[in-house]
């Protein structure tokens, strides 16, 4: 187990952003269609290297046919620092779900990680991913933090404009370097106010600006002050507002310039940039005001988009109307207060929920979360699933409150958003859920020219887990595809075709995950002041299981056939070590194999298979370790003494849309394919193929041991059932301290429930 020094400790305090932000609330959803709702949970929010990150993925939907028992999910954990997918993963749902865990790298640096859940249906569609950020330590690391770039004062105005001789708004943006034992003040040329830090960390100001007037932001502290200018204001300009009325959205456009009589288009567009209205509008009095239902938007986040006549996008702004109503989970526990060692029953209950749910249910150390009050919430406005959440868990928050933070909202779309105006309708592109197993897909180029070898054999075989042979032929521009079912996690697949000789060709395999992207959204690292108790505590925690803990099961496990054709009849099988005295290959097939027999053909060597003393025409497919071989004098020529059987399908064999006359396996004692030399043509790839899903509860209790139990996370269960009522039990650790129990889930209405409950381990 590796140590800490307390030099470490004194640096990683002394550089107190060591953490990056957090996202407290542990779900991120979003929409695909009208009424399906998807959810990505995780059991925590910190982690350190070497530990296991426990997940569910809900995929529900009011269209039954299309999201099934096989639809595949890809799951990802991407370094934002780097722009990197550090792990990739593929699930096959249950009944709409999937669950597993992601066993974090040891060779990772520290940094802001976001976990990633799409199916195909959305691969195209990045703001449909679902997601959710984490923060992952690694304690080696310490030489190669970043600083946070919440360094600097950011005024936000409201319309991304100020005009003078009109009410300006402004939402001013405090890092966190200013918010302990510091005070705010406006200065207003000569005049002073000071103003309150809100929760939001922002301060909000409203003005009439007049010519001639200077504004400016001080900031004072027992040491010193900071001065910084306000924007300049201009003399001609437009400005754009949203107000909440009741249910209902007031819009309005100002202009302080007497000469502006142009036309303008107001387009309003869903969060699936769907267009839901639309109008022309005329500046009257220099101002122009509308009051829009709330029956007309969507739910989620809907945007009024500003145009001139000729559909130039002018202004943007954001507007969030709440997806779905909840209902709060109560969970009772005998005792708020309990010993290390204890046993503790837990009773949920929902009595206003009719239908049977699952939920996801986790009960981890109180310092491995963070609830977002304790961060910057002007962190939001940079991120749609990141805000969207904020929106759906914080249903009291006040109707000005949600105006300042979408008026931040608004800067950040307006540089990123991209819509062609003219289109109508839905936008949405037509998908076909992938199903059943994996899709490998690629090309096969020609390497003098570039262009793609047609009409061309592409053999693919599986060599771990379960063997399997396939076999397709490239289209007119080069391109194949194979469907691979039966294999799991990594596996291990060699790809080669029967091009022509005289062809020096070049196999390239298409991963099936999404691109990762820039990140275009200006996630800033914002400083998590966690301080040395805490890292030490929780760093701790993650040595102590890691070394101790064995714990592998990953529910039941899958059997694997162990031939790559499904035949039984007609095969032939010869094992070599039985015979003793036969010195090469041709003396074998001579002695040993009546159903095959070697000849010569212009100076080659072919193979011919016989079914009950008739030839078969044409040439059989030849295997070595499952791998093709078409030059059959490396196989003449291979050690006898290395060969351990040969089997023999002496009768037609159909192979996808291919027709063989016969096959030929050769199984070796080696692991380098009998020593035979390749053309440097073929490819190996360690490819990802679908994860079994964690179906076991998680607890990482060890009974009648004398191991430490400091486990970070003591329960995690991806689908407990609630019926109106449910219970689970947990055994608490030596590691005392608050602790919090949540469960969350969703209604096959789509009605999002949680609940959380805090307790002491003394």
């Amino acid at each position: 187990m590796k140590k800490i020094t307390i030099y470490r400790y004194i640096l990683l305090v002394w550089f107190n952003f060591f953490g990056q932000y957090i996202i407290a609330n542990n779900y991120s959803k979003s929409q695909i269609g009208d009424t399906d709702i998807n959810t990505l949970f995780t059991d925590r929010e910190i982690y350190f290297v070497n530990d296991n990150i426990f997940f569910s993925f809900y995929l529900n939907s009011s269209k039954q046919t299309e999201y099934d028992e096989n639809t595949i999910v890809y799951i990802e954990l991407i370094n934002l620092n780097q722009n990197i997918a550090v792990i990739q993963k593929m699930y096959q749902t249950d009944k709409g779900l999937i669950n597993g865990k992601l066993e974090i790298p040891e060779k990772i640096s520290t940094g802001l990680y976001l976990v990633k859940a799409y199916t195909n249906s959305t691969v195209k569609e990045t703001e449909q991913f679902h997601s959710k950020y984490i923060t992952i330590y690694n304690i080696s690391d310490s030489h190669n933090l970043l600083v946070g770039k919440d360094n600097d004062v950011e005024f936000f105005p409201e319309g991304d404009a100020l005009l003078l001789s009109k009410i300006n708004k402004i939402i001013i943006k405090i890092p966190s370097k200013y918010k302990t034992e510091s005070k705010f003040f406006v200065q207003k040329n000569e005049s002073t106010v000071e103003h309150q830090l809100s929760e939001n960390n922002i301060i909000h100001f409203e003005d009439f600006f007049e010519p001639l007037t200077e504004y400016k932001l001080v900031i004072k502290n027992a040491y010193d002050s900071v001065v910084i200018p306000f924007p300049s204001a201009s003399e001609k300009g437009l400005i754009t507002k949203i107000r909440y009325e009741n249910q209902d959205i007031k819009y309005s456009v100002e202009t302080n310039d007497k000469d502006n009589f142009k036309k303008y288009k107001l387009f309003i567009l869903d969060e699936n940039k769907t267009i839901i209205d639309n109008s022309e509008l005329i500046l009257n009095n220099f101002t122009f005001q509308q009051l829009f239902k709330n029956k007309i938007f969507n739910n989620g986040f809907n945007y009024f988009v500003l145009t001139d006549s000729d559909n130039n996008i002018i202004k943007i702004n954001a507007t969030y109307i709440k997806k779905n109503s909840s209902e709060k989970i109560n969970i009772d526990i005998n005792n708020s207060h309990i010993k290390s060692g204890d046993s503790v029953s837990v009773n949920l209950s929902a009595n206003n929920i009719a239908e049977e749910t699952e939920l996801s249910i986790a009960v981890v150390q109180k310092n491995a979360l963070r609830n977002f009050h304790n961060f910057e919430k002007s962190f939001y406005f940079q991120d749609k699933d990141i805000l969207s959440d904020f929106f759906e868990k914080n249903s009291e928050m006040l109707s000005n409150e949600m105006e300042n933070i979408l008026i931040m909202y608004d800067k950040f779309i307006a540089e990123t958003f991209k819509i062609n105006l003219l289109k109508t309708g839905s936008n949405k592109s037509d998908f076909k859920l992938v199903h059943s197993g994996i899709s490998l897909k690629g090309n096969l180029i020609d390497k003098s020219n570039g262009e793609g070898v047609k009409n061309t054999k592409v053999y693919l075989s599986v060599l771990s887990h379960n063997p399997q042979m396939h076999v397709t032929e490239t289209d007119s521009a080069g391109e194949f595809s194979f469907n691979v079912n039966d294999v799991y996690d990594l596996v291990d697949i060699y790809l080669t075709c029967d091009a022509s000789e005289t062809i020096d060709y070049q196999i390239n395999v298409r991963s099936p995950f999404k691109p990762t992207e820039q990140n275009n959204n200006r996630i800033e690292k914002y400083i998590l002041k966690l301080d040395e108790a805490n890292l030490k505590e929780l760093y701790t925690n993650s040595q102590v299981e890691n070394y101790f803990s064995n714990y592998t099961e990953e529910g039941k496990p899958f059997e694997h056939k162990k031939n790559p054709f499904n035949i039984n009849d007609h095969i032939e099988t010869e094992y070599v070590k039985d015979y003793v005295g036969i010195k090469n290959i041709l003396e074998l097939f001579v002695e040993l194999i009546p159903s095959c027999k070697i000849r010569k053909e212009n100076d080659k060597f072919i193979f011919q298979v016989y079914n009950n003393g008739n030839l078969l025409a044409g040439k059989p497919l030849v295997l070595v370790d499952n791998v093709p071989i078409f030059d059959n004098e490396k196989i003449i020529n291979a050690d006898i003494s290395k060969l351990r059987k040969i089997e023999v399908i002496n009768q037609v064999y159909i192979l996808g849309k291919e027709q063989f006359n016969g096959v030929i396996m050769f199984s070796t004692s080696t692991n380098n394919f009998w020593g035979i030399e390749f053309s440097g043509n073929e490819i190996f790839v360690k490819y990802q193929a679908i994860t079994s899903n964690y179906d076991t509860d998680y607890c990482g209790y060890k009974t009648k041991t004398k191991i430490p139990d400091y486990r970070t996370t003591l329960f995690w269960s991806p689908k407990l059932t609630l019926n109106k009522t449910g219970t689970f039990k947990f055994k608490t650790s030596e590691r005392a301290g608050t602790y919090i129990i949540k469960a969350e889930g969703y209604t096959s209405a789509g009605k999002y429930i949680s609940g959380t409950k805090e307790f002491i381990i003394e």
